[in-house]
Protein backbone atom coordinates (compact mmCIF):
# COMPACT_ATOMS: atom_id res chain seq x y z
CA UNK A 1 0.00 0.00 0.00
CA UNK A 2 1.00 3.56 -0.59
CA UNK A 3 2.15 4.98 2.73
CA UNK A 4 1.36 8.68 2.74
CA UNK A 5 3.78 9.64 5.46
CA UNK A 6 5.88 12.10 3.54
CA UNK A 7 6.55 15.35 5.32
CA UNK A 8 4.03 18.15 4.71
CA UNK A 9 6.90 20.10 3.17
CA UNK A 10 6.80 17.80 0.15
CA UNK A 11 3.93 19.83 -1.18
CA UNK A 12 4.92 19.76 -4.81
CA UNK A 13 5.42 15.99 -5.11
CA UNK A 14 1.68 15.44 -5.17
CA UNK A 15 1.42 18.69 -6.58
CA UNK A 16 0.19 22.00 -5.75
CA UNK A 17 0.83 25.15 -7.68
CA UNK A 18 3.47 27.72 -7.11
CA UNK A 19 3.86 31.43 -7.57
CA UNK A 20 6.88 33.11 -9.07
CA UNK A 21 7.55 36.80 -8.93
CA UNK A 22 9.77 39.65 -9.89
CA UNK A 23 11.49 40.94 -6.80
CA UNK A 24 14.58 42.80 -7.84
CA UNK A 25 16.84 43.40 -10.79
CA UNK A 26 17.00 40.45 -13.15
CA UNK A 27 20.54 41.41 -14.10
CA UNK A 28 23.28 38.84 -13.47
CA UNK A 29 24.83 38.77 -10.04
CA UNK A 30 27.59 41.37 -9.71
CA UNK A 31 28.09 41.54 -5.98
CA UNK A 32 26.70 39.91 -2.90
CA UNK A 33 25.40 43.03 -1.18
CA UNK A 34 22.89 43.45 -4.01
CA UNK A 35 21.59 39.89 -3.58
CA UNK A 36 21.30 40.36 0.17
CA UNK A 37 19.33 43.56 -0.29
CA UNK A 38 17.11 41.89 -2.88
CA UNK A 39 16.31 39.18 -0.33
CA UNK A 40 15.61 41.53 2.56
CA UNK A 41 13.56 43.87 0.38
CA UNK A 42 11.39 40.97 -0.76
CA UNK A 43 11.03 39.80 2.84
CA UNK A 44 9.93 43.29 3.89
CA UNK A 45 7.32 43.33 1.12
CA UNK A 46 6.00 40.04 2.42
CA UNK A 47 5.63 41.50 5.92
CA UNK A 48 8.84 40.38 7.62
CA UNK A 49 10.35 42.92 10.03
CA UNK A 50 13.84 43.45 8.62
CA UNK A 51 14.70 46.38 10.88
CA UNK A 52 16.68 44.17 13.26
CA UNK A 53 18.79 42.57 10.52
CA UNK A 54 22.35 43.84 10.10
CA UNK A 55 23.46 45.63 6.96
CA UNK A 56 25.86 43.85 4.66
CA UNK A 57 28.68 46.21 5.64
CA UNK A 58 28.18 45.73 9.37
CA UNK A 59 28.06 41.92 9.26
CA UNK A 60 29.09 40.43 5.90
CA UNK A 61 29.29 36.92 7.36
CA UNK A 62 25.64 37.07 8.36
CA UNK A 63 24.63 38.49 4.97
CA UNK A 64 26.68 35.93 3.04
CA UNK A 65 25.08 33.13 5.05
CA UNK A 66 21.61 34.50 4.23
CA UNK A 67 22.56 34.61 0.55
CA UNK A 68 23.85 31.05 0.71
CA UNK A 69 20.62 29.93 2.38
CA UNK A 70 18.36 31.33 -0.35
CA UNK A 71 20.65 30.29 -3.17
CA UNK A 72 21.03 26.80 -1.73
CA UNK A 73 17.46 26.18 -0.55
CA UNK A 74 16.36 24.25 -3.69
CA UNK A 75 19.51 22.11 -3.47
CA UNK A 76 18.96 21.33 0.21
CA UNK A 77 15.30 20.49 -0.35
CA UNK A 78 16.09 18.22 -3.29
CA UNK A 79 18.79 16.37 -1.34
CA UNK A 80 16.65 16.06 1.79
CA UNK A 81 13.58 15.05 -0.22
CA UNK A 82 15.49 12.28 -1.95
CA UNK A 83 16.52 10.83 1.41
CA UNK A 84 13.02 11.24 2.82
CA UNK A 85 11.11 9.74 -0.11
CA UNK A 86 13.41 6.82 -0.82
CA UNK A 87 13.62 5.75 2.80
CA UNK A 88 9.94 6.32 3.56
CA UNK A 89 9.01 3.86 0.85
CA UNK A 90 11.85 1.38 1.22
CA UNK A 91 13.43 2.34 -2.10
CA UNK A 92 16.88 2.89 -3.54
CA UNK A 93 18.01 5.40 -6.12
CA UNK A 94 17.26 4.39 -9.72
CA UNK A 95 14.03 2.59 -8.80
CA UNK A 96 10.61 3.78 -9.96
CA UNK A 97 7.79 3.81 -7.39
CA UNK A 98 4.20 3.68 -8.72
CA UNK A 99 1.70 2.51 -6.06
CA UNK A 100 -1.34 3.20 -8.24
CA UNK A 101 -3.59 4.74 -5.57
CA UNK A 102 -5.15 8.16 -5.13
CA UNK A 103 -3.47 9.98 -2.28
CA UNK A 104 -6.07 11.73 -0.12
CA UNK A 105 -3.98 11.70 3.03
CA UNK A 106 -4.19 14.50 5.55
CA UNK A 107 -0.46 14.12 6.21
CA UNK A 108 0.50 15.43 2.75
CA UNK A 109 0.06 19.10 1.94
CA UNK A 110 -2.19 19.88 -1.04
CA UNK A 111 -2.35 16.36 -2.49
CA UNK A 112 -3.53 16.07 -6.06
CA UNK A 113 -6.71 14.00 -6.13
CA UNK A 114 -6.91 13.75 -9.93
CA UNK A 115 -3.68 11.96 -10.78
CA UNK A 116 -1.83 8.79 -9.88
CA UNK A 117 1.85 9.39 -9.16
CA UNK A 118 5.11 7.70 -10.07
CA UNK A 119 8.50 8.87 -8.81
CA UNK A 120 12.18 8.03 -9.12
CA UNK A 121 15.48 9.62 -8.10
CA UNK A 122 18.23 8.84 -10.59
CA UNK A 123 21.98 8.88 -10.19
CA UNK A 124 23.21 10.28 -13.51
CA UNK A 125 26.81 10.75 -12.46
CA UNK A 126 29.57 9.64 -14.81
CA UNK A 127 28.41 7.28 -17.53
CA UNK A 128 25.31 6.10 -15.72
CA UNK A 129 22.46 5.90 -18.22
CA UNK A 130 18.85 4.76 -18.02
CA UNK A 131 15.99 4.20 -20.43
CA UNK A 132 12.65 5.73 -19.44
CA UNK A 133 9.76 3.83 -20.98
CA UNK A 134 6.60 5.93 -21.34
CA UNK A 135 3.31 4.06 -21.95
CA UNK A 136 1.13 4.47 -25.00
CA UNK A 137 -2.21 6.10 -24.07
CA UNK A 138 -3.57 6.71 -27.55
CA UNK A 139 -6.51 4.33 -27.10
CA UNK A 140 -7.76 5.98 -23.91
CA UNK A 141 -6.44 9.51 -24.47
CA UNK A 142 -5.35 9.61 -20.83
CA UNK A 143 -3.32 12.70 -20.01
CA UNK A 144 0.06 11.78 -18.60
CA UNK A 145 3.29 13.58 -17.88
CA UNK A 146 6.66 12.54 -16.53
CA UNK A 147 8.80 15.53 -15.68
CA UNK A 148 12.53 15.36 -15.01
CA UNK A 149 14.03 17.94 -12.66
CA UNK A 150 17.66 18.72 -11.97
CA UNK A 151 19.15 19.40 -8.54
CA UNK A 152 18.22 23.09 -8.79
CA UNK A 153 14.55 22.18 -9.41
CA UNK A 154 14.58 23.28 -13.07
CA UNK A 155 12.46 21.06 -15.32
CA UNK A 156 14.86 19.47 -17.80
CA UNK A 157 12.13 17.89 -19.92
CA UNK A 158 8.47 16.86 -19.80
CA UNK A 159 7.67 13.47 -21.30
CA UNK A 160 3.99 13.02 -22.04
CA UNK A 161 0.78 14.14 -23.67
CA UNK A 162 1.71 17.74 -24.47
CA UNK A 163 4.81 16.79 -26.41
CA UNK A 164 3.20 13.75 -27.98
CA UNK A 165 0.04 15.58 -28.98
CA UNK A 166 1.98 18.24 -30.83
CA UNK A 167 4.17 15.78 -32.70
CA UNK A 168 3.78 12.73 -34.89
CA UNK A 169 3.95 10.54 -31.78
CA UNK A 170 0.34 11.45 -30.88
CA UNK A 171 0.41 10.26 -27.27
CA UNK A 172 2.14 7.03 -28.26
CA UNK A 173 4.85 7.07 -25.59
CA UNK A 174 8.31 5.73 -26.32
CA UNK A 175 11.72 4.93 -24.87
CA UNK A 176 14.07 7.75 -23.92
CA UNK A 177 17.72 7.59 -22.99
CA UNK A 178 18.47 9.66 -19.85
CA UNK A 179 22.06 10.72 -19.17
CA UNK A 180 23.92 13.19 -17.00
CA UNK A 181 26.19 16.17 -17.74
CA UNK A 182 29.41 14.12 -17.83
CA UNK A 183 28.16 11.22 -19.93
CA UNK A 184 30.60 10.22 -22.67
CA UNK A 185 29.01 6.96 -23.83
CA UNK A 186 27.06 6.29 -27.02
CA UNK A 187 23.61 7.75 -27.64
CA UNK A 188 22.57 5.74 -30.69
CA UNK A 189 22.44 1.97 -30.99
CA UNK A 190 21.86 -0.63 -33.66
CA UNK A 191 20.06 -3.03 -31.31
CA UNK A 192 17.45 -0.73 -29.71
CA UNK A 193 15.20 2.05 -30.94
CA UNK A 194 15.03 5.27 -28.93
CA UNK A 195 12.50 8.09 -29.17
CA UNK A 196 15.03 10.60 -27.94
CA UNK A 197 18.02 11.37 -25.72
CA UNK A 198 17.70 13.79 -22.79
CA UNK A 199 20.71 15.14 -20.91
CA UNK A 200 20.08 16.34 -17.36
CA UNK A 201 22.28 19.27 -16.32
CA UNK A 202 23.08 17.74 -12.92
CA UNK A 203 23.93 14.28 -11.65
CA UNK A 204 20.84 14.28 -9.43
CA UNK A 205 17.59 13.86 -11.33
CA UNK A 206 14.04 13.55 -10.01
CA UNK A 207 11.33 11.97 -12.14
CA UNK A 208 7.75 12.81 -11.16
CA UNK A 209 4.97 11.15 -13.14
CA UNK A 210 1.28 12.04 -13.13
CA UNK A 211 -1.51 10.08 -14.82
CA UNK A 212 -5.06 11.42 -15.08
CA UNK A 213 -7.65 9.67 -12.90
CA UNK A 214 -11.31 10.18 -11.95
CA UNK A 215 -11.42 9.00 -8.31
CA UNK A 216 -15.22 8.93 -8.21
CA UNK A 217 -15.76 6.65 -11.21
CA UNK A 218 -15.47 3.59 -8.96
CA UNK A 219 -16.54 5.11 -5.64
CA UNK A 220 -19.34 3.57 -3.60
CA UNK A 221 -21.95 4.77 -1.14
CA UNK A 222 -22.80 2.39 1.68
CA UNK A 223 -21.26 -0.42 -0.33
CA UNK A 224 -23.40 0.27 -3.39
CA UNK A 225 -22.71 2.12 -6.62
CA UNK A 226 -23.24 5.87 -6.51
CA UNK A 227 -25.34 7.78 -9.06
CA UNK A 228 -22.12 9.18 -10.51
CA UNK A 229 -20.46 5.78 -10.57
CA UNK A 230 -23.27 4.46 -12.74
CA UNK A 231 -23.31 7.55 -14.94
CA UNK A 232 -19.53 7.48 -15.48
CA UNK A 233 -19.36 3.77 -16.23
CA UNK A 234 -17.55 2.56 -13.13
CA UNK A 235 -14.41 0.56 -13.79
CA UNK A 236 -15.02 0.74 -17.56
CA UNK A 237 -14.45 4.51 -17.49
CA UNK A 238 -11.18 5.32 -19.26
CA UNK A 239 -10.02 7.33 -16.25
CA UNK A 240 -11.14 5.00 -13.47
CA UNK A 241 -8.55 4.06 -10.85
CA UNK A 242 -8.06 0.51 -12.26
CA UNK A 243 -7.45 1.80 -15.80
CA UNK A 244 -5.19 4.66 -14.73
CA UNK A 245 -3.32 2.31 -12.40
CA UNK A 246 -2.48 0.09 -15.36
CA UNK A 247 -1.02 3.09 -17.17
CA UNK A 248 1.04 4.50 -14.31
CA UNK A 249 2.49 1.09 -13.59
CA UNK A 250 3.45 0.74 -17.26
CA UNK A 251 6.20 3.32 -16.82
CA UNK A 252 9.66 1.82 -16.41
CA UNK A 253 13.18 3.04 -15.64
CA UNK A 254 15.78 0.51 -16.78
CA UNK A 255 19.60 0.68 -16.76
CA UNK A 256 20.81 1.07 -20.34
CA UNK A 257 22.78 -2.20 -20.41
CA UNK A 258 19.78 -4.14 -19.10
CA UNK A 259 17.49 -2.53 -21.66
CA UNK A 260 19.86 -3.46 -24.47
CA UNK A 261 19.78 -7.01 -23.14
CA UNK A 262 16.00 -7.09 -23.55
CA UNK A 263 15.11 -6.47 -19.90
CA UNK A 264 12.67 -3.91 -18.52
CA UNK A 265 12.60 -2.94 -14.85
CA UNK A 266 9.06 -3.05 -13.47
CA UNK A 267 8.13 -0.28 -11.03
CA UNK A 268 7.95 -0.88 -7.29
CA UNK A 269 4.27 -0.90 -6.28
CA UNK A 270 4.37 -1.67 -2.56
CA UNK A 271 6.00 0.38 0.18
CA UNK A 272 8.18 -1.79 2.42
CA UNK A 273 10.73 0.33 4.35
CA UNK A 274 12.99 -1.15 6.96
CA UNK A 275 13.14 0.28 10.46
CA UNK A 276 16.55 1.76 9.66
CA UNK A 277 15.16 3.47 6.57
CA UNK A 278 12.27 4.94 8.53
CA UNK A 279 14.77 6.49 10.94
CA UNK A 280 16.56 8.15 8.02
CA UNK A 281 13.24 9.31 6.59
CA UNK A 282 12.20 10.75 9.94
CA UNK A 283 15.51 12.59 10.24
CA UNK A 284 14.81 14.16 6.86
CA UNK A 285 11.13 14.93 7.35
CA UNK A 286 11.61 18.69 7.42
CA UNK A 287 14.01 21.33 6.18
CA UNK A 288 17.44 21.16 7.76
CA UNK A 289 18.49 23.91 10.18
CA UNK A 290 21.78 25.63 10.96
CA UNK A 291 24.94 23.80 10.00
CA UNK A 292 23.04 20.75 8.76
CA UNK A 293 21.38 22.94 6.13
CA UNK A 294 24.68 24.25 4.78
CA UNK A 295 26.13 20.74 4.84
CA UNK A 296 23.32 19.47 2.59
CA UNK A 297 23.87 22.35 0.15
CA UNK A 298 27.58 21.61 -0.05
CA UNK A 299 26.98 17.88 -0.44
CA UNK A 300 24.69 18.41 -3.40
CA UNK A 301 27.03 20.92 -5.07
CA UNK A 302 29.89 18.42 -4.77
CA UNK A 303 27.70 15.72 -6.29
CA UNK A 304 25.75 17.66 -8.92
CA UNK A 305 28.04 20.55 -9.79
CA UNK A 306 26.92 24.06 -10.70
CA UNK A 307 23.85 24.47 -12.86
CA UNK A 308 23.91 25.94 -16.33
CA UNK A 309 20.71 27.35 -17.84
CA UNK A 310 20.50 27.06 -21.61
CA UNK A 311 20.76 30.41 -23.39
CA UNK A 312 21.81 32.32 -20.27
CA UNK A 313 25.12 33.44 -18.92
CA UNK A 314 26.11 31.03 -16.16
CA UNK A 315 26.59 33.07 -12.99
CA UNK A 316 26.25 30.19 -10.57
CA UNK A 317 30.00 29.74 -10.30
CA UNK A 318 30.55 33.42 -9.53
CA UNK A 319 27.84 33.45 -6.88
CA UNK A 320 28.99 30.21 -5.32
CA UNK A 321 32.58 31.47 -5.18
CA UNK A 322 31.37 34.28 -2.94
CA UNK A 323 30.48 31.67 -0.32
CA UNK A 324 34.03 30.35 -0.07
CA UNK A 325 34.65 32.39 3.06
CA UNK A 326 31.86 30.44 4.75
CA UNK A 327 33.48 27.10 4.00
CA UNK A 328 31.95 26.20 0.61
CA UNK A 329 34.05 24.74 -2.19
CA UNK A 330 33.64 22.43 -5.17
CA UNK A 331 34.24 19.59 -2.73
CA UNK A 332 31.29 20.56 -0.55
CA UNK A 333 31.07 22.36 2.78
CA UNK A 334 33.54 22.40 5.66
CA UNK A 335 32.26 24.10 8.79
CA UNK A 336 34.42 26.77 10.39
CA UNK A 337 36.27 25.91 13.56
CA UNK A 338 35.49 29.40 14.86
CA UNK A 339 32.53 29.18 17.24
CA UNK A 340 31.63 32.83 16.67
CA UNK A 341 31.37 32.28 12.90
CA UNK A 342 29.20 29.23 13.41
CA UNK A 343 26.92 31.20 15.72
CA UNK A 344 26.51 33.98 13.16
CA UNK A 345 25.81 31.49 10.36
CA UNK A 346 23.23 29.63 12.44
CA UNK A 347 21.51 32.92 13.26
CA UNK A 348 21.53 33.83 9.58
CA UNK A 349 20.01 30.46 8.65
CA UNK A 350 17.26 30.93 11.24
CA UNK A 351 16.44 34.41 9.99
CA UNK A 352 16.60 33.33 6.36
CA UNK A 353 14.19 30.48 7.08
CA UNK A 354 11.77 32.91 8.75
CA UNK A 355 12.02 35.31 5.81
CA UNK A 356 11.37 32.54 3.30
CA UNK A 357 8.40 31.30 5.31
CA UNK A 358 6.90 34.79 5.33
CA UNK A 359 7.41 35.10 1.58
CA UNK A 360 5.67 31.77 1.03
CA UNK A 361 2.75 32.83 3.20
CA UNK A 362 2.29 36.19 1.50
CA UNK A 363 3.15 35.61 -2.12
CA UNK A 364 0.51 38.05 -3.39
CA UNK A 365 2.33 40.92 -1.66
CA UNK A 366 5.52 40.34 -3.63
CA UNK A 367 4.15 41.14 -7.06
CA UNK A 368 0.57 42.22 -7.69
CA UNK A 369 0.93 41.42 -11.39
CA UNK A 370 0.20 37.76 -10.69
CA UNK A 371 -3.05 38.51 -8.85
CA UNK A 372 -6.09 38.80 -11.12
CA UNK A 373 -9.05 41.13 -10.75
CA UNK A 374 -11.09 38.22 -9.41
CA UNK A 375 -8.64 37.43 -6.61
CA UNK A 376 -6.83 34.47 -8.15
CA UNK A 377 -3.04 34.24 -8.13
CA UNK A 378 -1.77 32.96 -11.48
CA UNK A 379 1.84 32.11 -12.30
CA UNK A 380 3.02 31.08 -15.73
CA UNK A 381 6.77 31.03 -15.03
CA UNK A 382 7.24 28.00 -12.79
CA UNK A 383 9.66 25.18 -13.47
CA UNK A 384 12.56 27.16 -14.95
CA UNK A 385 14.65 29.67 -13.04
CA UNK A 386 17.29 32.02 -14.39
CA UNK A 387 20.71 32.43 -12.81
CA UNK A 388 19.82 35.87 -11.48
CA UNK A 389 18.69 37.36 -8.17
CA UNK A 390 15.14 37.08 -9.46
CA UNK A 391 15.59 33.48 -10.52
CA UNK A 392 17.22 32.37 -7.27
CA UNK A 393 14.47 33.98 -5.22
CA UNK A 394 11.81 32.40 -7.41
CA UNK A 395 13.42 28.99 -7.11
CA UNK A 396 13.64 29.25 -3.33
CA UNK A 397 10.01 30.27 -2.88
CA UNK A 398 8.83 27.66 -5.35
CA UNK A 399 10.74 24.96 -3.49
CA UNK A 400 9.19 26.26 -0.27
CA UNK A 401 5.55 26.21 -1.36
CA UNK A 402 5.53 23.77 -4.27
CA UNK A 403 8.59 21.59 -4.69
CA UNK A 404 8.47 19.78 -8.02
CA UNK A 405 6.48 22.34 -9.99
CA UNK A 406 5.59 21.60 -13.59
CA UNK A 407 6.28 23.98 -16.43
CA UNK A 408 3.26 26.20 -16.95
CA UNK A 409 2.68 24.80 -20.44
CA UNK A 410 2.13 21.39 -18.84
CA UNK A 411 0.08 22.52 -15.85
CA UNK A 412 -0.96 25.89 -14.47
CA UNK A 413 -2.31 26.24 -10.94
CA UNK A 414 -4.34 29.38 -10.11
CA UNK A 415 -4.81 29.70 -6.34
CA UNK A 416 -6.94 31.86 -4.09
CA UNK A 417 -7.76 32.31 -0.42
CA UNK A 418 -10.20 35.19 -0.96
CA UNK A 419 -13.60 35.77 -2.49
CA UNK A 420 -14.27 38.27 -5.29
CA UNK A 421 -14.48 41.08 -2.70
CA UNK A 422 -11.07 40.27 -1.24
CA UNK A 423 -12.36 38.72 1.98
CA UNK A 424 -10.82 35.50 3.27
CA UNK A 425 -12.70 32.36 2.29
CA UNK A 426 -14.27 30.77 5.36
CA UNK A 427 -16.40 27.67 5.76
CA UNK A 428 -18.97 29.58 7.81
CA UNK A 429 -20.11 31.19 4.55
CA UNK A 430 -21.66 29.85 1.34
CA UNK A 431 -19.99 30.57 -1.99
CA UNK A 432 -20.48 29.87 -5.65
CA UNK A 433 -18.05 29.84 -8.53
CA UNK A 434 -19.86 30.23 -11.84
CA UNK A 435 -18.54 29.39 -15.29
CA UNK A 436 -20.51 31.18 -18.00
CA UNK A 437 -21.50 29.26 -21.14
CA UNK A 438 -18.38 28.55 -23.17
CA UNK A 439 -16.13 29.87 -20.39
CA UNK A 440 -14.89 26.67 -18.81
CA UNK A 441 -11.15 26.70 -18.07
CA UNK A 442 -9.39 26.37 -21.45
CA UNK A 443 -7.36 23.16 -21.41
CA UNK A 444 -6.26 20.51 -23.85
CA UNK A 445 -6.43 17.85 -21.12
CA UNK A 446 -8.54 18.42 -17.99
CA UNK A 447 -9.05 20.76 -15.05
CA UNK A 448 -10.13 20.39 -11.43
CA UNK A 449 -11.00 22.64 -8.50
CA UNK A 450 -9.87 21.41 -5.07
CA UNK A 451 -10.64 22.66 -1.55
CA UNK A 452 -7.95 22.64 1.16
CA UNK A 453 -7.97 23.99 4.68
CA UNK A 454 -5.76 26.92 5.66
CA UNK A 455 -2.80 24.58 6.20
CA UNK A 456 -3.14 22.98 2.79
CA UNK A 457 -4.73 19.71 3.88
CA UNK A 458 -7.75 18.02 2.33
CA UNK A 459 -11.04 18.53 4.11
CA UNK A 460 -12.51 15.30 5.43
CA UNK A 461 -16.22 15.22 4.66
CA UNK A 462 -19.27 13.01 4.32
CA UNK A 463 -22.81 13.35 3.09
CA UNK A 464 -22.53 13.60 -0.70
CA UNK A 465 -25.22 11.25 -1.99
CA UNK A 466 -24.14 11.67 -5.62
CA UNK A 467 -20.39 10.96 -5.60
CA UNK A 468 -20.01 9.26 -2.22
CA UNK A 469 -18.04 10.41 0.79
CA UNK A 470 -14.85 12.46 0.78
CA UNK A 471 -15.41 14.67 -2.25
CA UNK A 472 -12.38 16.94 -2.37
CA UNK A 473 -12.37 18.21 -5.94
CA UNK A 474 -14.59 18.54 -8.99
CA UNK A 475 -13.77 19.44 -12.55
CA UNK A 476 -14.08 18.73 -16.23
CA UNK A 477 -14.05 14.94 -15.93
CA UNK A 478 -17.12 14.95 -13.68
CA UNK A 479 -18.96 17.80 -15.42
CA UNK A 480 -18.47 16.35 -18.88
CA UNK A 481 -19.97 13.06 -17.74
CA UNK A 482 -22.89 14.91 -16.15
CA UNK A 483 -23.56 17.48 -18.87
CA UNK A 484 -22.48 15.68 -22.02
CA UNK A 485 -22.75 17.93 -25.08
CA UNK A 486 -24.16 20.72 -22.88
CA UNK A 487 -20.75 21.07 -21.19
CA UNK A 488 -19.69 23.84 -23.57
CA UNK A 489 -23.01 25.66 -23.74
CA UNK A 490 -24.32 25.64 -20.17
CA UNK A 491 -23.66 27.98 -17.28
CA UNK A 492 -22.31 25.89 -14.42
CA UNK A 493 -22.01 26.97 -10.79
CA UNK A 494 -20.03 25.01 -8.25
CA UNK A 495 -21.39 25.29 -4.72
CA UNK A 496 -18.83 25.71 -1.92
CA UNK A 497 -20.21 25.29 1.59
CA UNK A 498 -19.59 23.14 4.66
CA UNK A 499 -23.02 21.54 4.90
CA UNK A 500 -24.73 19.42 2.27
CA UNK A 501 -27.31 21.22 0.12
CA UNK A 502 -30.90 20.36 0.96
CA UNK A 503 -31.80 20.05 -2.73
CA UNK A 504 -30.52 16.68 -4.05
CA UNK A 505 -30.20 18.17 -7.54
CA UNK A 506 -27.33 20.33 -6.27
CA UNK A 507 -25.24 17.40 -4.99
CA UNK A 508 -23.29 17.00 -8.28
CA UNK A 509 -22.03 20.60 -7.93
CA UNK A 510 -21.21 20.67 -4.21
CA UNK A 511 -17.65 20.96 -2.94
CA UNK A 512 -17.48 20.70 0.88
CA UNK A 513 -15.52 23.36 2.81
CA UNK A 514 -14.19 23.18 6.40
CA UNK A 515 -16.90 24.34 8.80
CA UNK A 516 -16.06 27.70 10.37
CA UNK A 517 -12.46 27.65 9.11
CA UNK A 518 -10.52 29.53 6.44
CA UNK A 519 -9.78 27.57 3.30
CA UNK A 520 -7.88 27.69 0.03
CA UNK A 521 -8.85 26.82 -3.54
CA UNK A 522 -6.53 25.49 -6.23
CA UNK A 523 -7.63 25.30 -9.86
CA UNK A 524 -5.42 22.81 -11.66
CA UNK A 525 -5.31 23.25 -15.43
CA UNK A 526 -3.48 20.44 -17.21
CA UNK A 527 -2.07 21.15 -20.66
CA UNK A 528 -3.52 24.69 -20.59
CA UNK A 529 -4.56 25.94 -23.99
CA UNK A 530 -2.12 28.61 -25.08
CA UNK A 531 -3.11 28.48 -28.75
CA UNK A 532 -6.36 30.41 -28.51
CA UNK A 533 -5.47 34.09 -28.13
CA UNK A 534 -8.99 34.96 -26.99
CA UNK A 535 -9.07 32.45 -24.15
CA UNK A 536 -5.73 31.42 -22.68
CA UNK A 537 -4.50 31.25 -19.11
CA UNK A 538 -0.93 31.39 -20.41
CA UNK A 539 -1.22 34.79 -22.06
CA UNK A 540 -3.69 36.24 -19.58
CA UNK A 541 -6.73 36.37 -21.87
CA UNK A 542 -8.66 33.92 -19.70
CA UNK A 543 -9.81 35.21 -16.32
CA UNK A 544 -10.69 32.67 -13.66
CA UNK A 545 -14.19 33.47 -12.35
CA UNK A 546 -14.34 34.96 -8.89
CA UNK A 547 -15.67 33.14 -5.85
CA UNK A 548 -18.93 34.85 -4.98
CA UNK A 549 -20.48 35.04 -1.52
CA UNK A 550 -24.06 33.73 -1.47
CA UNK A 551 -25.76 34.70 1.82
CA UNK A 552 -29.09 32.95 1.26
CA UNK A 553 -29.37 29.21 0.57
CA UNK A 554 -32.48 29.90 -1.51
CA UNK A 555 -30.43 31.96 -3.93
CA UNK A 556 -28.25 28.96 -4.61
CA UNK A 557 -31.26 26.84 -5.47
CA UNK A 558 -32.56 29.47 -7.88
CA UNK A 559 -29.24 29.83 -9.66
CA UNK A 560 -28.60 26.11 -10.01
CA UNK A 561 -32.13 24.81 -10.55
CA UNK A 562 -31.66 24.82 -14.32
CA UNK A 563 -29.00 22.15 -14.04
CA UNK A 564 -31.27 19.60 -12.42
CA UNK A 565 -33.02 18.73 -15.67
CA UNK A 566 -29.75 18.18 -17.45
CA UNK A 567 -28.78 15.40 -15.08
CA UNK A 568 -32.18 13.76 -15.28
CA UNK A 569 -32.22 13.71 -19.08
CA UNK A 570 -28.52 13.03 -19.55
CA UNK A 571 -27.97 9.87 -21.56
CA UNK A 572 -25.24 7.62 -20.28
CA UNK A 573 -21.87 8.50 -21.75
CA UNK A 574 -18.27 7.73 -20.90
CA UNK A 575 -16.18 10.76 -21.78
CA UNK A 576 -12.61 10.18 -22.88
CA UNK A 577 -9.79 12.64 -23.57
CA UNK A 578 -11.21 15.98 -24.55
CA UNK A 579 -9.14 18.16 -26.85
CA UNK A 580 -10.47 21.71 -26.87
Amino acid sequence: MFKAIISPRLRGFFFVGVVCFGFASTAPAQNNPAFYYAITNAAAKAGFDTSTLPSYASNPTFAEAVNAYFWGYPLEEMWRTQLNVLNNYGLSANQLFAPGVVNNSTTVVAPNLNVLNATSFLDLSGNNAFVLSVPNTTSTGTYNIMQMLNAYTDVTYSFGTRNFQTSALNNSGGNYLLVGPNYTGPTSFHDISLSGVVTNSTAQAWLIGRVQVDPYATSTLGGSNTPYNQLAGGATNAFSVPNSKTIVQSYAVTPLDDFRAGQTSSPITVSNPTSAQLVIASNNASTMTGQAFYQYVGTNVAYSGLNSVAGQTNNQAAMYANFSGLGFSSNGYTASTNAAVLSVMNSAASNAAAMLTKMGQNTTLLNTNVTTSTGWVVSTTAGSYSNTYDGWLNAAITAKVGLGANLAVDATYPQTTVDSSGNLLNGSQRYMMTFAPGNMPPVEAFWSLTVYDANGYVVSNTGNTFYGDNVYSLGSMQLMNILGTAYDTTSVSLLLQSEAPTDPALMPYWLPTPAGEDFELILRMYFPDGTNSTSSILNGTYTVPGVELVPEPSAVSLLLAGLAGLLASRRRKIVKFRSS
